[in-house]
């Protein structure tokens, strides 16, 4: 294998960029770091590069399908997974729209770099984002787990906050499960209000999240 060192800086940051999420498409990746020239000229280059890398054995690739269309799915060559993974792509997926909305500054950690133990609990969202002042670990709901399961996550970051470990002079962080329709909205808050959690939990339909957290990032608040 040729030396990193001989990669571009494109090249080094695609494959830091799989290095975080595991697996992204190739128009993720094209949308992150092509996003300058013609769309056509975006194409060329991200696929050129992606071969190379390819070729040379950082990443290996597989066709999958995702949010409708079929292209390449791109991970490390070390990586075992050996079919798309819908949930980490969604994640990657929420990641390339703040940026596509215009996300400035932010810091966004995936798995396992967002988990932070607090105190005895040990806190395991899918990804932690600070953006405009304010600071969320995310939830990427898939609309799969039922009232049970739900109910015992949230319960962690209840049992986070009261077992009074978390730094005084630091706001918890504000748990932001992105949904993918209303129905599933009303279900997840329906389990909020029964836990009487208001303040620590909000929603967000996945596809309002990005143009939401950025709005509220730049009037300087931590509501969504």
């Amino acid at each position: 294998m040729n030396s990193f060192s001989a990669l571009s800086s494109t090249q080094r940051s695609v494959l830091q960029t799989v290095t975080q999420f595991r697996q992204l498409t190739t128009s993720q990746l094209r949308r992150i770091h092509y996003r300058s020239g013609t769309p056509d000229g975006q194409r060329v280059r991200s696929c050129r590069h992606l071969k190379r890398l390819t070729q040379l054995g950082y990443l290996k690739r597989m066709w999958g399908a995702y949010s409708g269309s079929a292209e390449y799915v791109y991970q490390l060559a070390s990586t075992k997974a050996r079919t798309p993974e819908p949930h980490t792509l969604d994640i990657a997926e929420t990641f390339v729209r703040l940026i596509e909305a215009g996300a400035r500054n932010m810091t966004f950690r995936t798995e396992p770099w967002c988990h932070t133990r607090v105190g005895h609990v040990l806190l395991k969202p899918d990804f932690y984002l600070e953006i405009g002042g304010a600071c969320y670990f995310g939830e990427q709901d898939s609309g799969v787990e039922w009232e049970a399961q739900l109910t015992a996550k949230m319960r962690r970051y209840i049992q986070a906050i009261d077992s009074g470990a978390w730094p005084e002079d630091r706001a918890f962080p504000l748990v932001l499960w992105l949904v993918p329709d209303e129905a599933r909205r009303k279900y997840l808050e329906d389990i909020i209000h029964k836990l009487g959690e208001q303040a620590l939990f909000s929603t967000v339909l996945f596809s309002e999240a990005a143009e939401r957290l950025v709005g509220n990032g730049r009037q300087g608040t931590g509501a969504a």
